[in-house]
């Protein structure tokens, strides 16, 4: 990778570190000819949509967070399966590695750097955004010991209903979870608050407070263990330890209320280490000897040389005190209006003498698109926040203010609102209420009506809702449809259909209802051979398997035609006597002038006697087949 560039505007210099999902490069914004880093997700998370969405949550946080003490992101890309951030470039180290190169750090080292971190959170807090992962991995202390804090990528929004658990942050997160994120529990800025109170107490101490084999042994103990003694020495000021007893309460609602309340406890314990560090130095005394009375003679008469100076100096002082009051008066107006004149000269063109630009349409571009052709127009952005819309998908502007076509001065930023895509919520449990019950609440919930698919079940009722599609409980966007899933009751047994060709269709009746089956729809029709009132054909082939109380629908003939009776009509009964071991299918199939039919057709037990009379013209082929065996087959003039 390394050498490379992407987008054609970031060459890739060197590897700066790598984390769990991401690595890190230095690198050249060939555009602005200036350092930035580069955080490229992993090629192993490149198709997992999780980690792609935690890396553009990060840019979308970060985007909102325009601070002295955030690491702030310029751009976010993605070039084939490669998605990455750019950054801005620090020169220095992370705090974990600062403490372990430094070991304990001072008091007022310690507490410079946590005011630092606070003043980050009271931003993001502002924003109504949740670090979530503060820790010392994630917090940069340049070479000119500024602290910036960075990796916002498991950041949530305050209001958010998802929670957060050790699973969502693994690296090395552990020692610095709050009792809820342990638990499972809602995030809130508490949460930071928590994390930050860990960080200080390694600051101080060289160490975690808790340590363990496993993650979740060391979580257990953010919730259950007290909180282990600072064992700072009695020259630390008592405030120190309060401030971090406080910060890490196991009970959120025992912490500070919020980041800048912790800051002022920050402040409070560095003016008692001030002031306990003052009463130290006096403690040990001045020595008085001949150095320093010596020193006070000189001091003396350096005095009095300044005298004799302080008179030349102040010689403007003196003569302006001997002017008359109305020459001072009429001076200070003429000084007064040449100032105001000034500094309304500098505003003006500060904020008015500056180029007007047109806002573009930048409403469904991506968020990286629409930088781009802001740019292009000199104008700047800043995100104001996430909004759904049904029509514009995630990670695209949704509102932009002002509107498309308003002419505005290049210092004045478009606010920028990107969309979540469709507003989700879980779909509501319907299983076991009625379907009508269930259309309701489905409705009042925000969602569309959907199909209704029935299906058997053996668990619920005829017409109640045994499923949805999709799932309940399952995130799915309103005013969308949903469907429904309902039982038609334990599905019915399945009966063989009997051969119903060739019987009297009023006996068809009887048989049907045999076979726990009902009489459907009858037809008439002119046949060759059948004679009236006999069924020529049905609806479902004899054999086949069907659910129990179907209907079967038949064909009756309605009479031979007047042709049959000529000369040449045959009339003639076939007789014969089932065999096998076993009940079977039997077929009389008459093959004549007319072509080839099946004539009859029944299913028989084995030693059932059988009279067929039926009916052709001239030469006819009679053929009797059981099951799939030709049992007879014979010619007959």
């Amino acid at each position: 990778m390394v050498g490379e560039k992407l987008g054609k505007r970031y060459k890739l210099n060197k590897v700066l570190g790598e984390g769990g999902m991401a690595v890190v490069y230095g690198a050249t914004d060939l555009l602005l000819d200036r350092p930035v880093a580069i955080k490229m997700l992993k090629q192993e998370f490149a198709s997992n949509s999780e980690f792609i969405k935690r890396i553009r949550r990060e840019a979308r946080a970060v985007a909102r967070l325009s601070h002295p003490n955030i690491v702030s992101i310029y751009d976010m890309g993605q070039e084939d399966d490669r998605h990455y951030l750019v950054m801005e470039n620090i020169t220095g180290h992370n705090l974990k590695e600062y403490i372990e190169n430094e070991g304990p750090l001072s008091a007022a080292r310690a507490l410079d750097i946590a005011d630092q971190i606070s003043s980050a959170l009271i931003k993001a807090h502002e924003n109504n955004i949740v670090h979530c992962d503060i820790k010392p991995h994630n917090i940069l202390v340049t070479d000119e010991g500024k602290v910036k804090v960075t990796d916002f990528g498991i950041a949530r929004a305050v209001n958010t209903s998802k929670t957060l658990t050790l699973t969502d942050s693994i690296e090395g997160s552990a020692h610095y979870f709050s009792p809820e994120q342990a638990q499972g529990e809602k995030v809130k800025p508490a949460t930071d608050i928590y994390s930050l109170g860990v960080v200080i107490y390694e600051m101080l101490t060289g160490k975690v407070p808790y340590t363990g084999d496993t993650p979740i042994s060391v979580a257990v103990q953010h919730v259950q263990s007290p909180i282990p003694d600072l064992q700072l020495g009695a020259d630390f000021p008592e405030e120190i330890n309060c401030l971090v007893r406080k910060a890490m309460a196991k009970n959120p609602e025992d912490r500070f209320e919020s980041a800048r309340e912790l800051k002022d406890g920050i402040e409070k314990a560095r003016n008692a280490f001030s002031r306990a560090e003052q009463i130290k130095s006096e403690s040990s005394g001045q020595e008085e000897d001949s150095t320093a009375q010596a020193e006070d003679n000189r001091d003396k008469i350096a005095e009095e040389k300044h005298k004799g100076d302080s008179v030349r100096e102040n010689l403007p002082r003196i003569l302006w005190g001997r002017l008359p009051s109305s020459l001072k008066y009429m001076s200070l107006v003429v000084i007064v209006f040449v100032a105001i004149g000034s500094i309304t000269l500098l505003a003006y063109n500060l904020f008015m003498n500056v180029p007007v630009e047109e806002v573009p349409d930048i409403v469904g571009r991506e968020l990286s698109e629409a930088e781009r052709e802001l740019t292009e127009t000199n104008l700047d952005f800043e995100i104001a926040g996430e909004i759904s819309d049904p029509e514009i998908s995630e990670e695209h502007v949704a509102k932009q203010e002002p509107p498309p076509g308003t002419e505005i001065r290049q210092t004045r930023p478009v606010e920028i609102y990107i969309s979540t895509g469709p507003e989700q919520d879980n779909i509501p449990d319907l299983i076991g209420m009625e379907e009508r019950e269930a259309r309701l609440v489905l409705e009042n919930a925000g969602y569309e009506k959907g199909e209704t698919v029935y299906e058997f079940s053996d668990l619920y009722p005829q017409d109640t809702v045994i499923g949805t599609e999709p799932p309940v409980e399952s995130e799915h966007p309103l005013s969308e449809e949903v469907d429904l899933i309902v039982s038609m009751g334990p599905a019915p047994s399945q009966v063989e259909v009997p051969g119903l060709i060739g019987v009297d269709w009023r006996d068809a009746q009887e048989i049907l209802h045999a076979s726990n089956l009902r009489l459907g729809g009858v037809e008439e029709n002119t046949s060759e051979r059948i004679p009236e009132g006999l069924i020529i054909d049905q609806s479902v082939q004899p054999g086949r398997s069907v659910s129990a109380g179907r209907s079967i629908d038949v064909i009756v003939s309605e009479g031979l035609s007047e042709e049959k009776n000529t000369e040449d009509f045959n009339r003639r009964s076939i007789n014969f006597t089932t065999a096998g071991d076993e009940r079977a299918e039997y077929r009389l199939i008459i093959e004549d002038e007319a072509g080839r039919e099946v004539v009859w057709q029944k299913f028989l037990p084995p030693g059932e006697e059988v009279e067929i009379e039926v009916y052709s013209r001239g030469d006819t082929r009679y053929q009797i087949l059981r099951d799939e065996e030709m049992i007879y087959n014979r010619v007959i003039d």
